[in-house]
């Protein structure tokens, strides 16, 4: 679920503790994002004094009686990961009360605030615990947020208003996996009033067929949401990810509908084992506004698909290479890198108006010992083409070389190749890219095989690893701006090794005007 620019990803064997033993902090990917290799702190609670100090996927630092201090880092979450796989949450953190991030001061009400009563009811009429977000429908900036029920009920303070809920649940109905998502009807509320969402009332499917036959699917079908108000703004998504095993029901929209919201569907599939030539499909489709009641049925065909014939160079072998081709509408989208069955792939990929394509080649990619991508080639989004556009595109072709890539008109935040304003230089120079795509250096954790260097006249801006890729203050006065890269591309799955030295200066007299937005 997402709210804002925050992401919980809860894994189902933790959703027994998650928001009851776990605070939802903990399972923010944005903060585990940028934790990366270092440690995110907490506090323990034991449930009694003579509880064992041994917390999975803790490390404890100190205890004094019933209360620890530790953290949580990558080889923590591995070993956690590892115990789950043979016994369940509730077991493992039996003899735990709390674990959460230290606490953060509280902030200060800026409204009148009433206490509001949220209910959660699951496909099976019973109370359910879970995840539920709740936003002010008129003024976001007055209250939103997310919180865990309890016996299906959670109690929040917010000032009073209109408000939906927005949730989701994943158990079986009749022997089959089920998820069942939506937003509650849009509810004024004041001081002990209540919202409900009614999780039965996910009565909605939305199903896609494609034209030629498919093995091995994979969906993703998000309801997503965007509310402005006079105080401020929100996003919600709710999400899920399956295959055809899996069904997905949707609450309709009843009432009022405050803001933008749209329901999407991700569909990507292969051909056959032993077909020739070897074909995917790639399709994105999108319900905006209201959502209705029953079955829909999207078909993939000649009317709104193009084609991409697509040949892959550049490596000895691409049995351990993985391809990716996305399509992307302003509701999002999703795309799945999977193993490339040749060097030529077809791909049929929906097609037409408000929509952006993009793809991603990574020659090399590994996950174990550590995660590893090698030769890695992106094209950025696009605006689609046409229904029927036939389109071939070669992938890894050499020259390897530095790019001043300018990003296409359609790109929301737009940073030029190399350009100053306001006293700050923008930079998009991949390294290791072709004439069609962009490149990048290899990623070998915890290394990244490239090193650059920004000067502003004889004052070092940047020095150390990375590529070209950002931003960067200039001082008072500069009167040129030097950047030096150098990236290597390396390892058994290329035919020789590949070091790509570039060097740049320019006169601040002579830069490009950074653009608008």
């Amino acid at each position: 679920m997402t709210i804002g620019t925050t992401t919980y990803v809860i894994p189902r064997r933790m959703s027994g503790v998650a928001g009851r033993v776990f605070d939802k902090a903990l399972f923010d990917v944005g903060t585990l994002a940028a934790r990366g290799s270092g440690r995110t702190a907490v506090n323990v609670t034991y449930a009694s004094s003579s509880a064992p100090t041994a917390v999975p996927g803790i490390v404890i630092t100190a205890r004094t009686g019933t209360t620890a201090t530790g953290y949580v880092d990558a080889a923590s979450s591995a070993a956690l990961g590892r115990a789950l796989a043979t016994t369940d949450a509730k077991t493992l953190f039996a003899h735990v009360r709390t674990v959460a991030p230290p606490a953060q001061p509280a902030a200060t009400p800026r409204w009148p605030m009433v206490t509001v009563t949220i209910r959660l009811i699951g496909l099976d009429g019973r109370p359910l615990d879970d995840l539920v977000g709740f936003t002010n429908v008129v003024d976001p900036g007055k209250g939103n947020g997310m919180v865990f029920t309890t016996h299906g009920i959670a109690k929040i303070s917010v000032p009073a208003g209109t408000y939906q809920l927005l949730g989701s649940t994943f158990t079986e109905v009749a022997g089959k996996p089920v998820v069942a998502m939506g937003a509650s009807r849009e509810t004024t509320v004041g001081n002990g009033d209540e919202i409900v969402l009614d999780l039965r009332k996910a009565t909605m499917r939305l199903k896609t067929s494609v034209n030629k036959p498919v093995v091995n699917p994979f969906w993703a079908q998000s309801v997503n949401r965007e509310i402005q108000g006079p105080t401020g703004g929100v996003g919600f998504s709710l999400s899920a990810l399956g295959d055809d095993s899996f069904s997905v029901r949707v609450v309709p929209t009843v009432g009022t509908l405050h803001g933008i919201q749209s329901l999407t569907k991700d569909y990507l599939a292969v051909s056959p084992s032993g077909v020739t030539p070897a074909y995917r499909f790639a399709t994105h489709y999108s319900i905006d506004g209201r959502i209705p009641d029953g079955t829909i049925v999207k078909h993939s065909d000649a009317s709104n698909l193009m084609t991409y014939k697509d040949r892959f160079t550049g490596v000895r072998s691409l049995a351990s290479a993985s391809f990716a081709r996305a399509v992307t509408g302003h509701g999002g989208g999703w795309s799945l890198g999977a193993p490339l069955p040749g060097d030529r792939l077809t791909t049929y990929a929906t097609a037409g108006p408000g929509l952006d394509h993009s793809a991603r080649l990574d020659q090399y990619i590994s996950f174990d010992p550590t995660f590893t991508t090698k030769g890695s080639f992106a094209s950025p989004p696009a605006a689609s083409p046409k229904p029927g556009t036939i389109k071939s595109v070669v992938w890894g072709v050499g020259p390897l070389h530095q790019r001043y890539a300018a990003p296409p008109a359609s790109a929301p935040f737009k940073i030029c190749p190399a350009c100053v304003g306001d006293r700050v230089f923008n930079v998009e120079a991949p390294p290791l890219s072709t004439n069609a795509q962009l490149g990048s250096a290899d990623l070998v954790e915890p290394d990244i095989l490239g090193r650059v260097t920004i000067k502003a006249d004889d004052t070092v801006l940047y020095a150390g690893q990375g590529q070209l890729s950002g931003y960067s203050a200039l001082p008072a006065g500069t009167k040129s701006v030097t950047t030096t890269q150098v990236a290597t591309r390396s390892g058994a799955v290329f035919p020789r090794t590949t070091v790509l030295s570039t060097k740049s200066s320019t006169k601040m007299a002579a830069s490009f005007p950074a653009p608008d937005g």
